[in-house]
């Protein structure tokens, strides 16, 4: 991304480049350095080519009950067509390439063996297998530098629905780098959904204050009554859920 932008030159004001650099950031958790621009440019194809469609397509539509509910009616309908066989807690070792049929080892020592197998493995996880033939140099250099997001997301309830609409970007020099408003709580008070990345090495659980003082630099008259954060850190690779309530 970096390199897309210092193409631009001077085409982009220090304002302009902030707002377009928060952007990128906040999509990809990474840095201007690692973030791929086909990736983000993808994103703005999907978005109709406007930041308009960009804030609906990623922001006004949402699973009811969130993308897992999405994939189990997914898993569900193919169980109830009784065409899929299915096992969990099975992970692979070893996929083979034998010509007539594919064959699969499992760490426990099991073998299946099929016309095709479908790997949809995350990347993160492709060096734990061994691939017979191997795969492709390109493949393996990117399996070897792994994609990991760094993001860190604060959900902020501010009292009041005043805010509402809002759109914030500040960066560079602060922790949450952008937010905007995406609803009215059930306590009829508005949910600002805001993003940290791995440029600014930012984790909101290590200093409350230090998250309120950031959040209210987004807008200086938020009434803060709750944070909720989910933060992805190397160091964590479990993402925590952590609820602050009753903040003052």
């Amino acid at each position: 991304m970096t390199d897309r932008l210092d193409q631009l030159g001077n085409k982009l004001t220090k304002f302009e480049r902030g707002c377009l650099e928060a952007l990128a950031l906040h999509a990809t958790g990474g840095n201007m350095k690692n973030m791929g621009f086909f990736d983000l440019l993808r994103w703005w194809a999907l978005s109709d080519y406007s930041y308009d469609g960009y804030v609906e397509k990623c922001g006004n539509y949402k699973f009811q009950y969130g993308q897992t509910s999405f994939a189990r009616k997914f898993f569900e309908e193919a169980v109830n067509s009784g065409n899929l066989s299915y096992m969990f807690n099975c992970k692979a070792e070893s996929i083979k390439d034998c010509g007539r049929y594919v064959e699969l080892r499992s760490i426990q020592g099991e073998t299946f063996r099929a016309k095709r197998i479908i790997c949809t493995a995350p990347i993160n996880v492709l060096s734990d297998m061994d691939f017979s033939p191997k795969l492709p140099a390109l493949k393996l250099e990117a399996i070897k530098a792994g994609q990991i997001c760094y993001a860190a997301k604060v959900h902020i309830e501010t009292k009041g629905r005043e805010l509402g609409s809002m759109t914030a970007f500040a960066h560079p020099g602060n922790e949450l780098l952008y937010a905007w408003g995406t609803g009215t709580t059930p306590a009829g008070n508005t949910n600002i959904v805001t993003f940290g990345c791995h440029e600014v090495d930012f984790d909101p659980e290590a200093d409350i204050n230090k998250t309120l003082a950031s959040a209210k630099a987004l807008h200086k008259n938020m009434d803060i009554q709750r944070l909720v954060s989910l933060s992805a850190f190397p160091l964590f690779p479990v993402p925590r859920l952590t609820r602050y309530l009753g903040i003052p």
